[in-house]
């Protein structure tokens, strides 16, 4: 359980800081930082892992049921619209409300519906109500987080409304509830992938890597909405030949730095989860959502993103951070029992 948990919050720091090197990109706009980021971090990285962490690989997954790799692969794809729509709707929203709604759902979701589906005797038990009450106060450092985000940005902007922009918040809510809801199909495709980390260790492979062969299937599903969006962009915008552009050569390597950090993150995160005994993914999922927005809030903070926000703002964000980890204690301790 220690080992777990403490992978767990390994893998959230990772995914809250992987983003990082994007600041760093000139020349590329995003469609083509995050395509390259895709197809390195969804593709090639897990496929070079598999290969190299799984005997009998391609074995593995021919006897693998259709319909496991089919549950794996859609929800999967799931998990792909709702990345996109995340990044539509910080655009419309701003990362305040987009964080706020998206992870609090995303984190609810993914940690108790597993209970209710897989282990639904467990819902009603001190480790079921525990749980569920630490991802409610994880859920309400979440907001915090996001409310002070909301502050910081509101008090930044000019004086006066405009009608086109509420109306462009009101679109970005609606496709956070949906990004939401939707993004938490990424820890089912782990689950529904348990089939195949058996069949994995049947084949010789360790406990801690059999998530290994479930990755390669879940990723490039998920990954082709963000090719397909990416391409669409560029196509649009005619700008494919930037990657081509004199000094765009460095952005490569942070994009393979990105990859690194995201897929690393997730691959320490499925290891995590099988060390976490029956409610792994509840447990897991909840420490791992809410260290990726501590992290994210933190390097923010770092980074100088808060210097001109009141001293309420910071309390604020300060609070959310408090009940993120206070939320990832009760669960935890709710976890052991």
């Amino acid at each position: 359980m220690t080992a777990g948990v403490a992978l767990s919050i390994l893998a959230g720091v990772m995914l809250g800081a992987f983003a990082m090197p994007m600041k760093k990109v000139k020349v590329w706009s995003w469609e083509h930082t995050w395509l390259a980021f895709s197809v390195f971090a969804l593709i090639i990285m897990p496929f070079l892992v598999a290969l190299a962490t799984i005997p009998d690989l391609f074995a593995v997954w021919k006897e693998t049921r259709p319909a496991t790799l089919l549950a794996v692969a859609g929800f999967a794809a799931l998990w792909g619209v709702a990345s996109m729509g995340y990044g539509l709707a910080v655009k419309l929203a701003g990362i305040a409300i987009a964080n706020a709604v998206v992870l609090g759902l995303n984190n609810a979701i993914g940690s108790i519906v597993p209970i209710v589906v897989y282990t639904p005797r467990k819902l009603l038990t001190a480790a079921g109500i525990g749980v569920t009450a630490g991802v409610l106060v994880m859920i309400s450092g979440i907001w915090l987080c996001a409310r002070a985000g909301y502050l910081r940005d509101l008090a930044r902007r000019p004086a006066g409304g405009d009608g086109a922009a509420k109306a462009e918040s009101r679109k970005g809510l609606i496709i956070c509830l949906v990004a939401g809801v939707m993004g938490a199909a990424f820890n089912f495709a782990l689950i529904s992938g348990k089939p195949i980390e058996a069949i994995a260790v049947a084949h010789g492979a360790a406990p801690s890597v059999a998530p290994n062969a479930t990755w390669p299937i879940a990723l490039t599903s998920g990954c082709l909405v963000a090719i397909i969006y990416c391409v669409y962009l560029m196509v649009r915008r005619k700008n494919g030949r930037d990657y081509l552009a004199p000094g765009s050569g460095i952005n490569w390597l942070y994009a393979l730095v990105m990859a690194v950090l995201w897929y690393g993150g997730v691959m320490i995160y499925g290891n995590a989860v099988t060390r976490l005994g029956e409610l792994g993914a509840s447990v897991g999922w909840a420490v791992l959502q809410s260290m990726t927005v501590a992290t994210g809030a933190a390097l923010g903070f770092i980074t100088g993103e808060w210097q001109s926000a009141g001293r309420g703002i910071v309390g604020r964000l300060v609070a959310g951070l408090v009940c993120l980890i206070a939320g990832i204690v009760i669960v935890v301790m709710a976890g052991t029992h």
